[in-house]
């Protein structure tokens, strides 16, 4: 999850440089100001990435979770073919 973390992190940095590059420190007050809909489209605009920002990590997690469970299930089947008297259900070998 750190190359995760790690690229979004990076993401976000190139976004507040640009956003540097194209503002001073006065946009945000006189946008508040003058056009208050803009105001309400940025913060929910804001409000959105960092929600996407936690559905990919929690996404990325069950992700971890399922090749985990996929892993085991595969060691499972191995051990399980090499075995003379094996199970004959998975149900058996629980």
């Amino acid at each position: 999850m750190e190359l995760l973390e790690e690229r979004l992190a990076a993401d976000l940095d190139q976004l507040v440089t640009d956003l540097a590059l194209l503002s001073d420190g006065e946009v945000l007050g006189l946008i508040t100001e003058r056009h208050p809909s803009l105001r309400r489209r940025l913060d929910e605009a804001e409000a959105e990435l960092g929600q996407t920002r936690q559905d990919l990590i929690s996404q990325y997690t069950k992700w971890q979770a399922a090749l985990g469970q996929l892993r085991d299930l595969w060691e499972m089947a191995s051990w399980l073919s090499h075995q003379p008297e094996a199970p004959l259900s998975l149900k058996d070998a629980a």
